[in-house]
């Protein structure tokens, strides 16, 4: 017997909506995403402030889709001299109900399950406008004034065709490549004290919790670390560039820290890299 393609269609598609995706062979029940960062400042007091965002993803058995189940704002401070504490805590309201497309958690989480061995331009899908428009001059100039070399374009020390060498030479594919090559280290763990910057990812199925780490000082939060590592002390790492595009499509857009995602974090890194390379910058740190 023939089906009809529109029943099939409609078939197809309750069965892709209705059902929860899985993960490492089981059903997600829930996905949160968790974003902190703060720092230490030395002072009399012994101060520490910082802020963390919870966004948190849950599957609806009754309306079989994933939704936003809550998103809230913690902002901390704490004293040692003497020891106080305080907290501040919101609750945006307004995402929560909102449908998050399986299809879009099932790419993260085969981005998540795949390391790329060798990272290119053209392999991860950069787009060439976009590209330019975040390594203009203007953003060169903007780098250089914030490390206090500014005074390297000026004319009284270059030359015109100088500069617009430099500025054309930051819009080469092949030198990006370059840096991607260089840019993510896939060896080790980082240990930083007195900040931290971070994104957490929990994938809770319903036999395990899965938790993927992004964390300064890496570049562009990359690689991303398995921290369900059994065959090494250390968590595993995960150089996928599309968890950072996956998880700009389903956080909010006021989540804290999404801007590390965006594209214009890495042409930064580009762009500080780029001057470390034409002598311009005697340092190159993310």
């Amino acid at each position: 017997m023939k089906i009809p393609i529109s029943l099939l269609f409609l078939f197809l598609s309750s069965t892709a909506v209705g059902q929860a995706v899985h993960f490492s062979g089981y059903p997600v029940d829930t996905i949160v995403i968790t974003s902190s960062a703060g720092y230490y400042h030395f002072d009399k007091k012994g101060t520490t402030t910082g802020r963390t965002d919870t966004y948190t993803i849950a599957f609806d058995k009754k309306r079989s889709q994933y939704v936003a189940s809550d998103y809230t704002s913690v902002k901390e401070k704490h004293t040692s001299r003497p020891e106080t504490s305080t907290k501040k805590e919101k609750t945006i309201a307004r995402y929560k109900g909102k449908l998050v497309p399986s299809a879009l958690i099932d790419s993260l989480f085969r981005a998540v399950s795949s390391n790329e061995v060798v990272i290119t331009f053209e392999k991860a899908g950069f787009d060439k406008q976009v590209f330019l428009l975040e390594t203009q001059e203007k953003y060169i100039r903007k780098e250089a004034r914030l490390h206090k070399k500014s005074w390297y374009f000026d004319l009284d020390y270059t030359t015109k065709e100088e500069n617009e060498a430099i500025f054309d030479g930051c819009q080469n594919i092949d030198t990006f490549n370059l840096f991607l090559s260089a840019a993510f280290d896939t060896v080790g763990y980082p240990f930083v004290t007195d900040v931290w910057s971070n994104i957490h990812i929990d994938i809770k199925t319903t036999e395990k919790t899965t938790r993927l780490v992004g964390c300064y000082p890496n570049v562009f939060f990359q690689p991303w670390y398995n921290e369900d590592h059994q065959h090494s002390r250390l968590p595993d790492p995960i150089l996928n560039l599309n968890i950072n595009r996956y998880l700009l499509q389903l956080l909010p857009a006021n989540f804290y820290l999404r801007h590390t995602l965006e594209f214009r974090r890495l042409t930064t890194d580009y762009i500080r890299w780029y001057l470390h390379r034409r002598g311009i910058l005697y340092f190159f740190h993310n």
